[in-house]
């Protein structure tokens, strides 16, 4: 159960230093690498998709643009 509440508490972290510039960069490398994928799978998210948590959480202002530009929505 606590490998659960962690990666949940990663995921969540990340979608809110997301905003911040200093961590942007490694939040959105997380987003689009196998972090959040092995997180994600381990907290059971149903949304499986990163970009969709980005543009959720209002990311899309603060960065997706750029992940989307190295995403492709369609692998996940």
């Amino acid at each position: 159960m606590w490998e659960k509440n962690l990666a949940k508490a990663i995921i969540f972290q990340s979608m809110k230093d997301v905003r911040v510039h200093e961590h942007r960069e490694e939040c959105l490398e997380f987003f689009k690498g196998d972090g959040y994928k092995i997180c994600a799978e381990i907290a059971d998210f149903s949304i499986n998709n990163p970009y969709k948590i980005l543009i959720f959480n209002g990311g899309y202002n603060a960065g997706a643009k750029k992940f989307s530009g190295k995403f492709d929505a369609g692998t996940y």
